[in-house]
């Protein structure tokens, strides 16, 4: 019998509570959307609706707040709205202290009554800051109160600056969706009312892609560009550490084995290590990429990335271009060794026929891993069969040929064997070598056995090959944050750059940025038409990207003149 009754009641119970939410959910929705008038005053005091229902005071609140804000001219009016708001957020929050919509609402009205001079005992600064400790993963609220905060940076005290600093942190720190725009736009705030660099380092988290948002922020607009390149060294410095993580979790998933997987590492890490510009060397207060590290990892990377394909079934020419850069990226014979037997074991360097393409691009691992490891002679003896045989091969592949033929008389030009090297690198040419660079090796040679007359005649196809001192470019525009890129074609040498623009004294100082063959060379305002840089050049191919950040320019000219 007890049990019986003890059951209906909490049946009777919950059906209560089940009307009590249903009719104070309706009151609360009516007070929504009612107009402001008699049933507003009824509303003060709570009138027929429930007496406990926080929302119904709240949303009344609002309807009021906004009542009072669409009529500050009608000075009587405006009072009497924001009066009643006030108290029915004050019967909302004593019913409800936790809710964080609440105290976010309640801190705007306090903060229109502190404009009008309007006493309140409430704070709309403590409010904001009840909203957000009570909000916690809500990011919405967060937002809006650091928005708000930092638009009134200038009046608030030091305490609650660091208050200010900390959600924003927070909130930029949170990532997910939307973050580049809450990103944009609090750097907009800060530029306009903060303009403190010490306060923009303590609000951005150290994670690179925020740090070289802020940076792209402070470029565009041309301001603060010390800080600018603080915070694009720090961003390279953890892009480096990421590098590290990624190279190490593509060694792991290598051993598994899980070539895919480990492919996929070994990729992103280059990625980042091709990111990195060396903003340390502009900003030396930064904790600076090791240079050693760096080269270190990159050799790691590029050969793991050829482990890697090959493991996955990649063929020799499909991993051409990552074997030419992993070659490239070493000093040593350790690892062109180690490369050797890996490529011995998946007989991709034995010539067997001596005929076809295929045995060709054999021909051609071999004699850079030979030549890697210093096996000069081997490298000539290939070069002789070359010689001997007959080759047929497709247009596209014909430089192919032509670095072999370069190998051979490089391999004779180390074995001081000057006059074969130079029938190699007759037939390198050819066969479509990279005219320049083969020539400047050919006037090594001359220079070597005095062929004076030789060599006039190899300088005037030289610099016909090379670069042109002098580049117009003055029917050109060079827009904001767009780069500027050419390639060079150079002598391994150092090089004077001159770059002269029309404009540069023209409005606004131009913030311009230059990278030589992937590391910053120049990054400042110009302060006369005409900059003067010098930087050393790569034999052959030189890449250089120069980029206006904060206005369009004006070029030119550009010299370049291979210094005394």
């Amino acid at each position: 019998m007890i049990k019986r009754f003890g059951r209906g009641f909490g049946l009777l119970l919950a059906a209560a509570l089940c009307l009590y939410v249903y009719l104070g959910e309706r009151a609360a929705g009516r007070a929504r959307n009612t107009a402001l008038g008699e049933g507003t005053a009824a509303g003060e005091t709570g009138g027929r609706f429930p007496w406990l229902n926080d929302g119904l005071y709240h949303a009344r609140a609002n309807a009021l707040f906004k009542s009072g804000v669409g009529r500050l001219g009608e000075v009587e009016e405006r009072d009497a709205d924001f009066r009643l708001a006030y108290r029915n957020y004050v019967r909302s929050l004593d019913l409800h202290p936790f809710s964080p919509t609440a105290h976010f609402d309640f801190g705007q009205l306090l903060q229109y009554l502190n404009a009008l001079d309007f006493p309140a005992a409430e704070r709309y600064f403590d409010e904001y800051r009840k909203a957000a400790a009570l909000s916690g993963v809500d990011t919405l609220i967060n937002f809006e109160v650091g928005k708000i905060l930092l638009a009134r940076w200038p009046s608030l005290s030091p305490g609650e600056r660091r208050f200010v600093e900390d959600i924003t942190r927070s909130l930029l720190s949170a990532g997910g969706p939307g973050r580049e725009e809450r990103l944009d736009l609090i750097l907009s705030l800060w530029e306009i009312n903060v303009r403190d660099t010490a306060v923009l380092e303590e609000i951005l988290p150290p994670e690179s892609d925020v740090l070289r948002r802020a940076a792209g922020f402070l470029g565009g607009k041309g301001i603060f560009p010390a800080a600018r390149l603080g915070f694009l060294a720090e961003a390279e410095h953890l892009d480096f550490r990421r590098a590290v993580r990624e190279a190490q979790a593509g060694l792991i998933a290598s051993h598994a084995p899980r070539p895919d997987e480990s492919i996929q590492h070994y990729r992103a890490a280059r990625t980042l290590l091709e990111g990195i510009r060396f903003y340390q060397r502009l900003s030396p207060k930064t904790e600076p990429v090791p240079a050693e590290e760096y080269g270190k990892l990159a050799k790691a990377v590029h050969l793991g990335i050829l482990k890697s394909r090959l493991a996955a079934g990649a063929d020799l020419r499909a991993v051409h271009d990552d074997f030419r850069k992993a070659l490239d990226a070493e000093d040593g014979v350790g690892a062109a060794a180690e490369l050797e037997s890996l490529f011995k074991s998946r007989e991709m360097v034995e010539d067997r026929s001596r005929s076809g393409l295929l045995d060709i691009e054999r021909l051609g691992v071999s004699m850079e891993l030979a030549f890697k490891q210093n096996r000069f002679r081997e490298v000539v003896q290939t070069g002789q069969t070359l010689r001997q045989n007959l080759l047929v091969v497709p247009d596209e592949r014909r430089p192919w040929i032509g670095r072999m033929y370069e190998l051979a008389g490089d391999a004779c030009q180390r074995l001081d064997d000057l006059y074969e090297s130079n029938a190699y690198y007759e037939k390198a040419l050819e066969w479509g070598a990279e005219a320049a660079v083969v020539r400047i090796k050919l006037r090594r040679n001359y220079e070597r056995l005095n062929m004076a007359r030789d060599i006039i005649d190899l300088q005037k196809q030289i610099e016909a090959g090379l670069t042109p001192r002098e580049t117009w470019l003055g029917d050109s525009i060079w827009m904001a944050g767009e780069a500027f890129s050419k390639d060079l074609v150079l002598d391994e040498k150092i090089y004077r750059l001159e770059l002269e623009f029309s404009d540069a004294a023209a409005g606004p100082s131009i913030l311009l940025s230059i990278v030589i063959n992937g590391k910053i060379l120049f990054e400042d305002f110009i302060s006369s038409s005409v900059i003067d840089l010098e930087f050393p050049a790569a034999l052959g191919r030189n890449t250089l990207n120069i980029t206006p950040l904060n206005r369009f320019c004006r070029p030119i000219k550009m010299i370049l003149i291979p210094a005394e």
